[in-house]
């Protein structure tokens, strides 16, 4: 990922809207882990701030994927702080924290290396990690921030983000990590073809998933597409759409949440449709 081929631009954002989308993105597959999640704020955490909504999601869809991978029991928590220096400007810190494995001190000097893994036994299930990171810190310095980790093999990991100049508008109030964790979400509904039809499907999802490759994942999505159009399936238009969206965006967190939310099931009852 190139820096100078993103565009960065600065405009007011409701941050209660954007870790709304966050909750609502995560929440369910967080969920299914029996894994708690939640969002806080350290004091009072302005509801505006001057900023780019689009990579700030990034940043944090990139840790919360890596935390995913690798918390298997407890918690991921997000937490927002802000530190004002005058009535202008702000110092915004973010927090992703886990209770995963950790990360051993020799490694984490290097974390932020696209493809870097801990070692060779956990290079099947943790594939993606470094790439998800090295986004997050470019994305993070591209933005004038500095991104670190505090860790301890075995106790979790902690990822911290600050950004030491952030304009803000107090006059709009105050963020209400209560109010963004009581919306309901849902995942994707599912889809139901004719079985040799999902059947087949499903089996290049495989494949494709597993590669990871982004330009084979926007043709299948496009597949499908073209499937939701001719049948009138409008979920599963709205589902390849987004998938669509994060590959030209180069978001491979939601790209990689939206793979593991794929909807189609397979039905042994004909639909007249097909």
């Amino acid at each position: 990922m190139e820096s100078n081929k993103l565009e960065i631009d600065y405009k007011p954002i409701n941050l209660q809207t954007l870790l709304r989308e966050v909750y609502a993105m995560y929440y369910p597959k967080i969920l299914n882990s029996g894994i708690d999640f939640t969002i806080e704020t350290i004091g009072d955490v302005p509801l505006s701030i001057e900023f780019n909504d689009v990579r700030l999601k990034q940043i944090i869809f990139n840790l919360l994927s890596n935390a995913i991978k690798f918390t298997d029991k407890g918690f991921i928590k997000v937490t927002l702080e802000s530190q004002r220096d005058d009535e202008k400007y702000m110092r915004l810190i973010i927090r992703v924290e886990d209770s995963g494995k950790g990360i051993k001190p020799q490694d984490q000097k290097r974390i932020f290396e696209s493809f870097e893994q801990s070692n060779q036994e956990d290079q099947y299930r943790y594939s993606g990690m470094g790439l998800g990171l090295a986004i997050a810190q470019k994305l993070t310095r591209l933005l004038d921030g500095e991104i670190r980790v505090e860790s301890s093999e075995h106790e979790g990991s902690c990822f911290i983000v600050e950004f030491e100049r952030v304009g803000y508008y107090l006059s709009r109030g105050f963020l209400d990590a209560a109010d963004i964790m009581g919306i309901s979400t849902q995942s994707h509904e599912s889809i139901y073809l004719p079985y040799d039809v999902a059947q087949k499907l499903y089996q290049e999802y495989g494949l494709i998933k597993g590669k990871g490759n982004l330009n084979a994942i926007k043709t299948f999505a496009i597949k499908l597409k073209s499937i939701a159009s001719r049948y009138n399936l409008e979920p599963l238009n709205r589902y390849t759409q987004e998938i669509i969206e994060a590959v030209d965006s180069f978001d491979i967190a939601k790209v990689e949440t939206l793979m593991d939310e794929y909807p189609i099931k397979s039905s042994k009852e004909t639909d007249e449709r097909f």
